[in-house]
């Protein structure tokens, strides 16, 4: 680790690093904003759509999606300043009207269970509203049956439906809809007023349009917004110049527009580890809304959001008063992106590398314990083996909302990965295609290997059955 640069950001050229991040990759448009040390930086590039080309520029609204998550995490903790939550208590203290389909999770599960996806039930819930019904509180019901695929407190993994169970205490706590709690304590009080919940609102505005990688170019995908009872899990949409000022408040930078939102303690508290989550692809720890990192030393507090055909990500580096805020409008590449301007922003300006690990051949008896097939409610994955590697085999195979069923006709991709030199033999990586140095794990319990954590969420083991290779 190099000393860290004192340049003023200004006087840095982001739109050279920006351009290298792009080179050969088909990225329709990109927003980055970088704050560091008190200087503030905004670099635009590309269209809105292929279809209907606007400039992207500091008018130009992106979905946030799941860094919505940390704004909804933030409002429950405005909740617990005030005296009317507490962390530590089960969520039926406040929601005595919960059902799950595990009664013993249900009287385990704690308000800190829902922020820092330990909750344990399956995160992706297939729902399909009915007419008449209140959105989130839906949702809420349809909670009964998400299979408990571990005891709360337990293991980490990304968990939708627990964020969006935390909106509804939020509605509860406040009386009013989440929309109108995030705006009242939250987006007036930091003058966002370029950040919006409802889709009827962007449409107003300049705003970017999904897109996926094909053979000539890009393509626009849809639908641009989440469900209205997902939006305190993806709800919100904003510019760059509002995602610094979200990262400037846990930053804890001064300004009077910030005074009064969340007092400096809990909010330092979000950013401290809370459960831990070696070898996933989330972080190392979890905080209270946020996934946290160490990077040669230099501690990382951040959040993603992927919608459709659109990938965001938000970094900040605490003690650096550092700040990465990168919006994309590819699906296909714009993690890729990301990954190479956040690398190089970090490397030039603190002077850390954020490699991906190095990895090892598979030994047989450490592959014959990890065969098998995994099961999220979207997706299943075969576990196999390819010469001195793991093969992950995975068919996107949605469960109907009201039937349970799957879709068995669904697009089947193959991932080789390696495991991970001088950590457990549970821990591996990605080698190559989309989802190249994406990090997963293997979750065990007493009786052995019973799921996989692949991009953060958690596939139970059902059975060791092979599929088909595509």
């Amino acid at each position: 680790m190099r000393e860290p640069r004192h340049e003023q950001v200004a006087d840095l050229p982001m739109g050279e690093w920006l351009d290298e991040a792009l080179e050969g990759l088909t990225v329709p448009g990109v927003a980055l904003a970088v704050r560091y040390a008190g200087y503030e930086q905004h670099v635009f590039r590309g269209i809105t759509s292929v279809d209907n080309p606007l400039p992207i520029d500091g008018s130009t609204v992106f979905p946030w999606a799941s860094i919505t998550k940390t704004f909804t995490a933030t409002a429950v903790m405005q909740l617990v300043e005030r005296g009317l939550v507490d962390l530590d208590e089960p969520v039926t203290t406040y929601l005595p009207d919960l059902r799950l389909s595990d009664p013993v999770a249900l009287a385990e599960v704690t308000v800190l269970h829902l922020l820092n996806h330990t909750a344990g039930w399956a995160g992706d819930l297939p729902f399909r509203p009915d007419r008449g019904t209140e959105p989130i509180a839906g949702f809420v019901g349809a909670l009964a049956r998400a299979p408990q695929l571990t005891r709360p407190g337990s293991v980490v993994t990304y968990n939708n439906a627990s964020l969006i169970l935390a909106g509804h205490l939020v509605e509860r706590a406040t009386g009013l809809s989440f929309a109108e709690a995030i705006r009242d304590q939250l987006l007036d009080p930091l003058g966002m007023i370029n950040t919006f919940e409802r889709a009827g609102d962007v449409m107003t505005r300049r705003f970017a349009v999904g897109h996926e990688s094909v053979l000539d170019g890009a393509a626009v995908v849809g639908p641009w917004p989440a469900p209205q009872y997902a939006m305190p899990a993806g709800g919100l949409a904003g510019t760059s110049s509002d995602l610094l000022t979200w990262a400037r408040f846990h930053l804890g930078c001064a300004g009077t527009s910030m005074e009064g939102v969340l007092g400096g303690t809990l909010r330092q508290a979000m950013q401290r580890p809370t459960a831990r989550a070696e070898g996933s692809a989330l972080g190392d720890a979890v905080g209270i809304g946020w996934f946290l990192r160490d990077v040669e030393g230099v501690r990382l507090v951040g959040h993603s959001g992927v919608a459709t055909g659109q990938i965001v990500r938000l970094d900040l580096a605490p003690d650096h008063d550092l700040a990465i805020g990168t919006m994309t409008n590819c699906g296909t590449s714009g993690a890729r992106v990301i990954d190479l301007v956040r690398s190089r922003i970090l490397n030039e300006l603190l002077g850390v590398e954020d490699l991906p690990p190095s990895t090892r051949s598979v030994p047989i008896d450490v592959s014959a314990e990890l065969v098998g097939t995994y099961e999220t409610e979207e997706l299943v994955v075969v576990v196999g083996v390819e010469g001195e590697t793991l093969l992950l085999t995975i068919r996107v195979s949605p469960c109907d909302p009201k039937t349970g069923e799957r879709n068995e006709t669904g697009e089947v991709f193959a991932v080789p990965v390696g495991l991970v030199v001088g950590e457990s033999s549970d821990h591996f990586v990605a080698l190559a295609g989309q989802y190249e140095n994406v990090r997963g794990r293997f979750v065990r319990d007493d009786s052995g290997v019973i799921a996989l954590d692949f991009g953060g969420r958690l596939a139970r083991r059902v059975d060791t059955r092979r599929l088909e290779r595509p």
